[in-house]
């Protein structure tokens, strides 16, 4: 341990979605690097009544979609060194998860409607002829 370091993992969050799962980041002696560019937002001087209250609420949808949809996100819940996790009950039933899996069934089902409906005019007009 001649030359320590600290890292500092997170995902990327950009137009609505996840669009990296992980990102990480070094801080050695002399780096240069300034940790504090990952701390919250600071709730002293608030606008409106319960912004604090919303930037929370934001931040746990992401994280809990982070693990309910990432691949990263669902290694991290099933580690057996079991790291800490973010507004993620382990002892509880995994509904982002569920919601999730639910989600994916419900585009290949609406994919698979499509075609049948494609299909089903397609053969509504050769029939018509």
């Amino acid at each position: 341990m001649k030359d320590p370091q600290k890292s500092y993992s997170f995902f990327v969050v950009a137009n609505e979605r996840i669009v990296r799962e992980r990102g990480i980041f070094f801080d050695h002696h002399g780096s240069g690097f300034d940790p504090t560019i990952f701390e919250t937002h600071d709730h002293n001087d608030l606008t409106w009544d319960h912004e604090d209250d919303w930037d929370d609420a934001d931040t746990r949808y992401w994280y809990r979609k982070f693990y309910a949809e990432t691949r990263t996100g669902q290694l991290m819940t099933l580690r057996p060194d079991a790291p800490q996790l973010f507004f993620y009950d382990r002892t509880g039933p995994d509904l982002m998860g569920a919601i999730g899996v639910l989600n994916q069934s419900l585009q290949r089902i609406k994919f698979l409607l499509w075609i049948l409906v494609i299909v089903s005019v397609y053969s509504l007009i050769i029939h018509w002829k």
